[in-house]
């Protein structure tokens, strides 16, 4: 079986959910040319880089790109827009979420994200579990670890904290004011460029790094192919000679994501890569628009880098 077709049946009991479904829809958020719309890298679980007041424990310099970096956004006109992931990226998965709530933060949703809400469910419809007893076969999805960090997070999180993060769509769609008639799209992962919006897979699109020669996205680079980046771009520059690209496909302006670490800044013309390893001691990075502005801190090391 394809690995793409493997990720949809490891994932199949989430869609079903209906406490989840809403989260597939497409959003749509009318933006305003008098309106700057910070779209943040994975924000991950760093806690301080989202605070208005940097800690003490920042040198004077990177206090001041901090301070930079939230000058710009503007509470109640601006719009923060997070590429996924705020769980599970460092010591504080509660207080990222909780800050970002504060600020009014709008988001897509990661596949950390995603793990920790079905841990959530789990945990709700099996209150008395005890998972240490259980045989991991017996699970009801592959990737839940009875050692990993996902079900902690899950047991602490509120209902209110819960009912923000389960809020995050796969997708969110951004329609920009005429005569462009053009859409911004954020995803954590990527988009297969051959399929239209409303038939692109939410679980490939949270998990996404590669596609095959085939046209088949897949999740790990280890499978082959090539960056998504990289084919959904020659699939734009070449639309005009490829009457199969879709029209929502071609009307994408730029398409904003996160998740891939290991290649780190990738802004290309209808692309741009914000995962620049904030968590692996390297950057956190936002992306303003309609400036087209990257800004960028410095990051802590709290997780060992990942290829």
């Amino acid at each position: 079986m394809s690995q793409s077709r493997l990720a949809e049946a490891e994932y199949s009991k989430l869609a079903s959910n209906p406490i989840l479904i809403e989260s597939y829809f497409i959003k749509e958020k009318k933006n305003s040319n008098n309106n700057l719309n910070k779209v943040n890298g994975v924000i991950y679980s760093v806690i301080s880089h989202l605070m208005k007041i940097p800690t003490k424990k920042y040198s004077p310099v990177k206090r001041q790109m901090l301070v930079a970096l939230f000058l710009l956004f503007r509470k109640g006109i601006d719009k923060l827009i997070l590429l996924g992931d705020l769980v599970a990226k460092g010591p504080d998965s509660i207080g990222v979420i909780r800050r970002a709530m504060e600020l009014e933060a709008i988001g897509v949703r990661g596949n950390h994200d995603d793990l920790v809400l079905r841990w959530y469910n789990y945990f709700k419809l099996n209150p008395n579990v005890n998972i240490n007893d259980m045989d991991p076969a017996d699970f009801p999805y592959k990737d839940f670890r009875v050692g990993g960090e996902h079900k902690d997070i899950a047991r602490k999180l509120s209902v209110e904290e819960y009912n923000y993060l389960v809020s995050f769509p796969s997708m969110l769609k951004f329609q920009l004011d005429a005569p462009d008639n053009n859409v911004i799209i954020a995803v954590h992962g990527g988009l297969d460029p051959s399929k239209n919006l409303y038939e692109q897979s939410p679980s490939l699109v949270m998990r996404m790094r590669n596609i095959l020669e085939t046209g088949e996205p897949v999740e790990k680079k280890k499978f082959g192919g090539k960056a998504w980046f990289k084919v959904f771009n020659n699939e734009k520059e070449n639309m005009i000679l490829n009457k199969n690209t879709p029209s929502s496909v071609q009307n994408i302006k730029a398409v904003l994501y996160g998740h891939d670490a290991s290649r780190n800044l990738q802004l290309k013309k209808f692309t741009k890569g914000l995962d620049t390893g904030c968590v692996y001691g390297r950057q956190l990075s936002a992306f303003v628009y309609p400036q087209e502005q990257l800004v960028q801190v410095e990051g802590e090391q709290y997780q060992e880098v990942k290829i």
